[in-house]
């Protein structure tokens, strides 16, 4: 996952649905529902980039299936990122109020978890779609508490 992270970020697109699945089969061998919803999340990713939404969200389901149900730090990690990403998936095809649904469900589980980046990461996104709704106080809201949360991330390091 981690080195198609980095090949995609220079520019090699090309493989990366490829080497996603690729990184699934590995994480399914280990047996590890954490790496499996994780690789479920990227791989969603990748598809959706390259034009395949059917199978993204197919994936994104798949990977909130297994971490739903568990409680743990990381699984609902990966419940409130999966969300994140599906809210920015919709932004991008200017379903801004059905983002904003979901973004507010990641909100309040990465706030449960004091997952204080993805706080940060998501009320940014809340205040991007707040201003394209024209709900304007709640973007000056939403825009603050990204900046506070981002401060704590920085000196928490979660």
């Amino acid at each position: 996952m981690r080195i198609d992270s980095a090949l995609v970020a220079t520019g090699d697109k090309e493989e990366s649905v490829k080497r996603m699945k690729k990184a699934l089969v590995t994480a399914r061998k280990s047996q590890d529902k954490v790496q499996i919803a994780r690789c479920l999340v990227a791989l969603g990713v990748r598809l959706a980039s390259a034009g395949f939404v059917a199978g993204a969200e197919e994936n994104w389901r798949k990977a909130l299936n297994i971490a739903e149900s568990n409680d743990e730090y990381d699984m609902q990690q990966i419940v409130g990122w999966t969300l994140i990403v599906k809210a920015r998936f919709l932004k991008q095809n200017a379903e801004y109020l059905g983002a904003l649904k979901i973004a507010e469900r990641a909100e309040k589980i990465l706030e449960n978890i004091k997952n204080y980046a993805g706080v940060a990461n998501v009320t940014a996104l809340m205040a991007e779609l707040c201003k394209n709704l024209n709900y304007y106080a709640k973007e000056k809201r939403y825009r603050e508490k990204s900046e506070k949360f981002l401060k704590k991330a920085k000196i928490e390091q979660r």
